[in-house]
Order: structure tokens, then C-alpha cells, then sequence
């Protein structure tokens, strides 16, 4: 084949790559297809952590459009202290921007389900916000060592969001984080333009969304700096805190957040993973599942979440609700701890108005 010939096979084979790629970027926006990326991150609160498996935490003292991060750096307004008053229940909460947005304004349904459980206590109840945006489950209960332990809680909530299976999935702006501390962070995550495609085609973004998740293991493998050896973050965290739950007696449950996308009535392929693992640890009872509470509600998507993952105000307020009894359970192992004479009725949150679907 002379140059000519190649040349024009070249530009053919690239018009038919670039026509099909379009066509596709077209789909899926016309139809959008699930999932959407997540919007990046506001690093502008966020620093580098010490720690070489957090990598990063909030920046203590600040606040944005999204939260309020206390003296601690946790997305919480109020102050607490190490030592727990006799008449504490205290419960730390550990996850990722699911639960970490909004946190220190009031409408966090970390902050909603405390007042509401404080309305019936005769002791008082704490919910201490310890999620942080991109965390996956390992740097989590990594978290809940390091930090959430020092406040002597007596229960964890886990809220488990089902892209924390899976390594860096943060939005793609570490690297603005990283530009700020270049000289302490020449190992950090790069990969400059696989991001850039992510944030700008619909289309690429699906297909490797896709393709990692159905490589998850290979991928996660593959990647130069993934600190993981190839073994998903949630069972490395869910095994960790499993541990953590033997050697001190501690009490924890896995609040499962849904995808929500389309097909809430059945699970998701990683829901079944998260179910696997559970059950291989023997904490399958622990899990917490809000889907199915959904699926039983009326109303769309967007009633709930703005971008499939991230909870709307209404969707914290709802939240809240699912979780009030199962929580009030949960404290309840130990006899009288909150009143027996005012209870409301299940699902329903006290002195609260009913959540409204928009």
C-alpha cells in the first residue's frame, strides 16, 4: 500500500472513530444514561493528610456552598469534646460527599435524624459528622481509627455510597489539591487528560465508568499509584472495621445509599458485591439497606438526589425518616435509654414536618 493509500485509510479509519464517537456522545446525552458524573470536589476546603492511606481530609474552619467544617475538620458546625458526658449517647458517622454535603448547615440528615432522636432521649445524642468528600471505604474506617475513636463513641454508622467499592473515585480534581503542595505530593494521582475526558464527554465518561467497574480487581491493579494491590477498598474497609468491632466490643452498622438511577426495585451489581462481602465477614446483618425504603416511596429521582448520588434537602430530610426507628433500635440495646411514652409512629420522625416531595 503506497503512502497515499495509507494516508487515506488513516483519515477514514479516524472520520469513522470521530463520526462514532459523536454519535454516541449524542445518546447519551439525549438520553441520559445513567450514571452522571459527579461534580468535582470544592477542594478549596480541603489539605493534605499525613496519612499516607487518607491522602487528603478537610481543611479545618472553613466552609463553602456545600458544608461547614468545624475546629476538627469534620463537616459538622457544633464543637465537641474528647471526654463523652455520662448522659451521651455518642454515634460517629463515617462515609463520603453523600453524607459530608451539607454537613454544619442544619439540613444534613446526620443533623436532622440528631434532632429528632433528641426529641424523644432521655439522654442526649450525639451524631458526629466524620464523612469526607471522596473517601472510599478503606481511608473511611481509616478515618474512624485515627480520628472518629478518640471520642469514645458508642456506635459507628458506616453510609455507604456504591462507588466506595472502588479506588480515587473523587471527581477528578485531586490534582488541584496537588499543584498547591507540589513538593509534598510527587506520588499523587495525575492522569491529566483521561480526566479531562471524563469531565467533558458524557460518552467516554460511560464507557470507562463501565469498564472499571467491570475490571474493578485488573483495574484497580493496573493503576501506578493505587495503594490497594489489586483488593477493593470496601472490603479491605468493611474487613478492617469488622476487626475493629471484635477487638473493642463496638457496635456499627452499614447505611447503604442507592444509586438513584433507574431500576430501584432490584439490586445493583454493586449492592450484591457489598452483600458478598458483608456475608464473607459474617456482618451481612449489619447493613443497613435504604433502596428497597425508596422503591417504596413515591416520587422521582430528583425528588431525592440532584445528580443520582448527591442528596437534595429533601432527600436528607427523607433519610432521616428511613433511618429514625432503625437507629432508635440500635440504641436501645441498652434499656431506657429513650422514653417509651412518645413514640411516633414507625418511619415517621417526631416534631418534625413530613418531608415534601418537590
Amino acid at each position: 500500500m503506497n503512502k497515499q493509500k495509507w494516508r487515506g485509510s488513516a483519515l477514514l479509519c479516524a472520520f469513522s472513530v470521530f463520526v462514532a464517537f459523536a454519535l454516541g456522545e449524542l445518546v447519551v446525552r439525549a438520553l441520559d444514561i445513567p450514571p452522571r458524573p459527579l461534580e468535582p470536589l470544592p477542594w478549596d476546603r480541603f489539605r493534605l493528610s499525613s496519612s499516607p492511606i487518607l491522602r487528603w481530609e478537610h481543611e479545618p474552619n472553613t466552609s463553602d456552598h456545600r458544608s461547614t467544617i468545624n475546629s476538627a475538620g469534620f463537616a459538622d458546625s457544633k464543637e465537641y469534646s474528647l471526654e463523652k458526658g455520662g448522659d451521651t449517647i455518642r454515634i460517629v458517622v463515617i462515609g463520603d460527599s453523600v453524607t459530608a454535603f451539607e454537613g454544619g448547615t442544619g439540613g444534613n440528615w446526620t443533623e436532622v435524624l440528631e434532632e429528632a432522636l433528641n426529641s424523644e432521649a432521655d439522654k442526649k445524642i450525639e451524631l458526629i459528622n466524620m464523612a469526607v468528600g471522596g473517601y472510599d471505604t478503606y481511608q473511611q474506617v481509616e478515618f474512624l481509627k485515627l480520628y472518629g475513636m478518640k471520642y469514645k463513641p458508642d456506635f459507628a454508622l458506616v453510609a455507604f455510597c456504591m462507588n466506595d467499592h472502588y479506588f480515587m473515585q473523587t471527581g477528578g480534581q485531586l490534582g488541584k489539591l496537588v499543584k498547591k503542595n507540589a513538593a509534598a505530593t510527587s506520588d499523587l494521582y495525575s492522569g491529566r487528560i483521561v480526566r479531562a475526558l471524563n469531565r467533558h464527554s458524557r460518552f467516554f465518561f460511560l464507557l470507562h465508568y463501565h469498564s472499571s467497574r467491570f475490571f474493578s480487581r485488573e483495574h484497580n491493579i493496573a493503576h501506578p499509584k493505587n495503594p490497594y494491590k489489586g483488593e477493593l477498598p470496601s472490603e479491605l474497609g468493611l474487613t478492617e472495621l469488622s476487626l475493629l468491632g471484635q477487638d473493642q466490643a463496638f457496635e456499627f452498622r452499614i447505611v447503604v445509599f442507592p444509586y438513584f438511577g433507574k431500576g430501584l426495585e432490584k439490586p445493583s451489581k454493586d449492592e450484591t458485591i457489598l452483600r458478598d462481602i458483608a456475608r464473607s465477614l459474617g456482618i451481612e446483618n449489619k447493613l443497613i439497606n435504604l433502596r428497597e425504603d425508596f422503591a417504596s416511596l413515591e416520587g422521582d429521582s430528583d425528588d431525592y438526589a440532584w445528580d443520582n448520588v448527591h442528596l437534595t434537602k429533601n432527600g436528607h430530610k427523607v433519610v432521616a425518616e428511613l433511618l429514625f426507628t432503625k437507629i432508635e433500635a440500635l440504641i436501645q440495646i441498652d434499656a431506657n435509654l429513650l422514653k417509651k411514652d412518645a413514640h411516633p409512629p414507625p418511619g415517621r420522625l417526631p416534631l418534625l414536618p413530613e418531608p415534601r416531595l418537590m
